[in-house]
């Protein structure tokens, strides 16, 4: 494994990394990092261990973009796009074509932004698009309009009544 000096975030946990080697010890790992950066707080031993967990692990305390087979892109948190879940969403829209995306999130147990993102980004549904062209709004009804409808109306209404 490859250990570079890096400058800023990377280059601390890099030299955390050496100081815990060096000593065998996590205990003293903390004040030497005051020493050499001069700063008031030093990184807690558990931030220092994780440091090294990734570093024998991976080889490096970069965090990475992209996935492989070696090496994850998240926190661990289990992800909700799975190929099965793009699976029963693609089923669902094709047996109830009609039915509404918060309507569609309820009645398959998902959320309604992971339901967007599948349609967006796994199914590339056009109506999700944002670059798909909207349907022009529906024209203004004047109120005025509205109102002169409703006189006559009454008007028809009075005059059938008297006569």
């Amino acid at each position: 494994a490859v250990v570079s000096t890096q400058s800023g975030h990377y280059g601390r946990g890099v030299f955390c990394i050496k100081r815990y080697y060096q000593l065998g010890s996590f205990k003293y790992v903390p004040m030497e990092f005051q020493r050499e950066y001069k700063m008031d707080k030093a990184p807690d031993r558990k931030v220092i261990r994780r440091w090294v967990d990734k570093f024998e692990k991976f080889g490096t305390v970069i965090d990475f973009k992209k996935a492989n087979d070696d090496r994850p892109t998240h926190s661990g948190r289990p992800r909700k796009r799975t190929d099965e879940t793009i699976d029963i969403i693609r089923t669902s829209f094709e047996l109830y074509p009609k039915l509404s995306l918060r309507k569609r999130s309820k009645s398959l147990g998902i959320s309604y932004t992971t339901l967007c993102r599948v349609l967006r980004d796994d199914l590339k549904k056009p109506d999700m698009d944002q670059d798909s062209p909207l349907p022009p709004p529906p024209p203004p009804v004047k109120k005025m309009e509205k109102i002169e409808k409703r006189k006559k109306y009454r008007l028809r209404l009075c005059v059938d009544t008297t006569a």
